[in-house]
């Protein structure tokens, strides 16, 4: 017997029934629908786990064969419901943990993803790991489309020395081992002002623009933390030797309510240490989320770096894959030797802002080689 409540005519007869009366029929006969509606989408998501695990299990059993059925099962799905739901990034940063770079090549021929998204974020994802990328593309044939990702594109070939400090997570079929930011401790060189610190504030303007606070920001943003960033410029040069006094001395929200004599700890911090923050922060993102992983981690740390640095940055369309914004007009050349010319300080205090809790709290403060400004990055999460 055919279910009225299925197919086509299930409007048309709600109509009718309505019409003819039933009203009580009308609310049951919802109610019904309403209780189907409920175990269907707890069976697509549980089949939508299930196409997930296979993806994930995929990626993370070496071996050429596992890759090509991956990129077929990728195919197969093209245009489907699940393709926006298999999260590309992600996919790119288990096969570069698991993969050999052999066995990866077959991703660069045949990408099936829209825009070239798992080809571009795997390849950014190998270079952080050690892979020679020129070499890589020579070998492959493959490269990069700056019209489809003009921020993957604009980054750099080869890893930076300061990006050999990257932190990877490391996953299993289920589960996974993420890790937390380093943190300042008793035997960390310490540049801490003297207590009681003096309440004074120093003279600075803020000239923090929407653009310089997106690109400062990117990283605890995109990784979930909440965050504050701002940059000023001061009216006299500062020395470095002042800045951890200047510093705690700033209007800034992170720092509200800190007293005198509560903890305000201040070490120095080299671009590796700023690195592997920054990268951290966005490729893992919080206790218990996933970040954006490691190519467009890399991407906000470089943005990040580069706003903190001052290095001029623009923001582009980045085509059907929507908008990023990316260092226009400096380099990662210009970058790394205005990164190179700063002072650069990490920063913790027992403020109301900051959580407190272990490997989750941090700021930043950088200062240009006139001493005329300082930039402000600092992020808190908790479990």
């Amino acid at each position: 017997m055919t279910d009225p409540l299925e197919g086509p005519g299930i409007r048309r007869l709600l109509e009718d029934t309505t019409k003819d009366g039933d009203a009580a029929v009308v609310a049951g006969m919802a109610v019904t629908l309403g209780q189907r509606h409920a175990k269907a989408a707890q069976r697509a998501d549980e089949l939508s786990r299930s196409v997930k695990h296979a993806a994930r299990v995929l990626a993370l059993t070496p071996g050429e064969e596992n890759v090509r059925a991956l990129l077929s099962l990728l195919t197969d799905l093209r245009g489907d419901y699940f393709l926006p739901r298999l999260d590309q990034r992600h996919l790119a940063s288990l096969l570069a943990e698991a993969q050999s770079e052999d066995d990866l090549f077959p991703v660069f021929a045949d990408d099936p993803s829209g825009g070239g998204v798992l080809s571009a974020c795997l390849f950014h994802e190998m270079v952080l790991r050690g892979a020679d990328g020129p070499e890589l593309k020579r070998r492959t044939g493959w490269r990069l489309s700056g019209s489809w990702h003009p921020g993957l594109a604009w980054l750099p070939d080869e890893r930076a020395d300061m990006e050999r400090s990257s932190h990877f997570p490391s996953r299993r079929y289920n589960g996974e081992a993420n890790g937390g930011t380093s943190i300042i401790t008793e035997t960390t060189a310490r540049l801490d002002p003297p207590t009681p610190r003096t309440t004074g504030r120093p003279d600075v303007v803020e000239v923090t623009t929407p653009e310089l606070h997106e690109d400062i920001s990117g990283p605890p943003r995109e990784g979930g933390w909440s965050y504050e960033a701002r940059s000023y410029r001061t009216a006299a040069p500062v020395a470095p030797a002042d800045l951890p006094a200047v510093l705690a001395g700033l209007p800034l929200l992170c720092l509200t309510g800190l007293g005198p004599s509560d903890r305000f700890a201040v070490a120095p911090c080299g671009l590796e240490d700023v690195w592997e923050l920054l990268f951290t922060t966005a490729s893992l993102g919080v206790f218990g989320g996933s970040g954006v992983h490691g190519a467009y981690g890399r991407l906000s740390a470089w943005r990040s770096i580069a706003g903190l640095a001052g290095a001029p940055t623009s923001t582009m369309p980045g085509g059907i894959a929507g908008l990023e914004a990316w260092p226009e007009a400096a380099t990662p050349e210009a970058v790394l030797e205005a990164a190179a010319a700063c002072t650069w300080l990490r920063f913790e205090a027992d403020s109301e802002w900051f959580y407190n809790d272990m490997y989750a709290d941090y700021g930043i403060a950088t200062l240009s080689p006139d001493g005329r400004r300082i930039a402000v990055v600092a992020a808190t999460t908790t479990d």
